[in-house]
């Protein structure tokens, strides 16, 4: 009987500890907890990643035996908590942004924590204020800039999922068009899966603020400096940035050429009088 289900990989620690997975390890078993109906111990199975159509060409991903119904089986990942010092009073130091609350202390005194340079310490006691702060001790005194890190694990809920496949009990013409569960790596390259509409909605948004963003560029005011800055480092440009001023109004184009033919002419006129006159 084909059932599909997820699987949560994880690998047993000497401790007993049931450590979750991301990835199958190569050249060594692992453990794997999935959600089903009750099956006998001892029972064979194979993992595949598709039993969707028919293919020439299948690889079969892994194989494996099943060897317990436990449904108390906790897996667990890990979770680095971090926070800093605000108060150091010699060996004791009052952190803060680790939890959020008093009861979170309340539930992890008595822990051990270390900074990133090594100083290992111990929670004490939670502070009134502010919220989430507690009270510590480490062997040697801490400074400003040192980061405080708590290890820790957190538990992971097997998906509680399962299908019986049926596929071969369809008519002729459907079983080739039938499709099973994906998974995220097609799920996610899908017409129309997540990084699609991703992409689309970074188009849409990029399109959408093309336009202020230029406009933000060059608020009002700033064309008119622009266009004379470039004027006084090439020299006098052809066309509208020419007649106009640092205020944005419009020259008179033909009425600053003819006072300064004027002026020029009274200033001939003057030194030929003084020639005239020595």
């Amino acid at each position: 009987m084909l059932r599909r289900t997820i699987p949560l990989y994880h690998i047993e620690d000497h401790n007993g500890r049931h450590r979750l997975l991301k990835y199958t390890p190569q050249h060594m078993h692992c453990g794997a907890t999935i959600w089903g109906p009750i099956t006998p111990q001892g029972t064979g199975f194979l993992v595949v990643q598709s039993v969707a159509g028919t293919k020439t060409s299948f690889r079969i991903a892994a194989t494996g035996v099943v060897l317990d119904l436990d449904k108390s089986v906790t897996i667990v990942k890990k979770l680095k908590l971090i926070g800093y010092p605000y108060k150091i009073y010699k060996n004791t130091s009052f952190i803060k942004g680790m939890f959020n609350t008093v009861l979170e202390v309340a539930k992890f005194e008595g822990a051990s924590i270390r900074t990133v340079s090594g100083v290992r310490g111990q929670i004490k006691k939670a502070l009134s204020t502010p919220a989430g702060a507690y009270r510590a001790t480490f062997e040697d005194r801490l400074l400003m800039s040192d980061i405080v890190f708590l290890r820790s694990w957190y538990p992971v809920s097997v998906p509680q999922l399962y299908n019986t496949v049926t596929s071969l009990l369809m008519p002729a013409g459907q079983k080739d068009s039938w499709s099973g569960m994906r998974t995220v790596g097609p799920a996610e390259t899908r017409p129309g899966g997540p990084q699609q509409a991703q992409h689309r909605l970074t188009v849409q948004a990029g399109g959408a603020s093309a336009a202020p963003l230029q406009q933000a560029a060059h608020p009002p005011g700033a064309a008119e400096g622009i266009a004379l800055q470039e004027q006084a480092q090439t020299g006098p440009a052809q066309g509208p940035p020419e007649a106009r001023c640092h205020t944005g109004a419009p020259r008179e184009e033909g009425g600053g050429a003819a006072q300064r033919a004027e002026h020029g002419a009274q200033l001939q006129e003057q030194e030929s009088a003084h020639s005239a006159a020595r």
